[in-house]
């Protein structure tokens, strides 16, 4: 299998073990709060935010050396809670294309949160991208359910992240969603294969 290939699946499965520890099993240091459970129940009865990846379903989403190309159809992977935003829920969702150069990936996070008895979201995008934006980027906004707030800019501003390739695009997901010690807990105790390598490539911006 293809090194890179690999590592990222890795990755994935890191995520997963990190979002079972926090939501099913209480732990710290990403234990969800009250509220956040709340958010999850509400969420619960919603399509398509109810479709919620399997640990199976998940691998099967992956890149592998037989599939380069393809998406979450139409599912979500449920993500641990940022200790510092302990009351919001995000769920991840990606498309990717590994066989073109450069490598296609772009990674949509909303993250809910309950104001009142209202259920409002703030929309994420991370990308490899292409045209004005030809650099691994984060955006305001995303082009899934639900829409972004008919206020919040989808194009602009565009925040230049600390990654050349989807490996790096996951581990800058990582550091923007839980921060430098965090990342590097989830590194260290789920190691990924070759992790050692992306890393020294961060090295210049940020040490995980």
């Amino acid at each position: 299998m293809d090194q890179e290939i690999r590592t990222l699946r890795d990755l994935f499965l890191a995520i997963w073990s990190e979002q079972v520890d926090a939501w099913r099993n209480d732990k710290k240091p990403n234990k969800p709060s009250t509220k956040a459970r709340e958010v999850l129940n509400e969420l619960g009865t919603k399509v398509p935010f109810s479709n919620q990846l399997t640990r199976e379903a998940l691998l099967s989403c992956l890149p592998s050396e037989t599939q380069l190309a393809s998406d979450f159809k139409q599912a979500y992977l449920l993500l641990p809670p940022s200790p510092k935003a302990a009351d919001f829920v995000p769920l991840m969702s990606m498309t990717y294309d590994l066989s073109t150069t450069p490598a296609k990936v772009c990674i949509r996070v909303t993250m809910f949160c309950h104001d009142g008895s209202n259920l409002q979201w703030l929309p994420l995008r991370l990308e490899s991208g292409d045209g004005m934006h030809g650099f691994y980027h984060a955006q305001l906004g995303n082009s899934d359910e639900p829409k972004k707030p008919s206020w919040l800019p989808g194009s602009q501003p565009s925040f230049p992240l600390c990654a050349n390739c989807p490996v790096t695009l996951v581990i800058a997901l990582l550091l923007t969603l839980y921060g430098q010690k965090e990342t590097a807990r989830v590194l260290f105790n789920h190691p990924p294969h070759q992790i050692k390598r992306y890393k020294k490539q961060l090295e210049r911006w940020v040490k995980v």
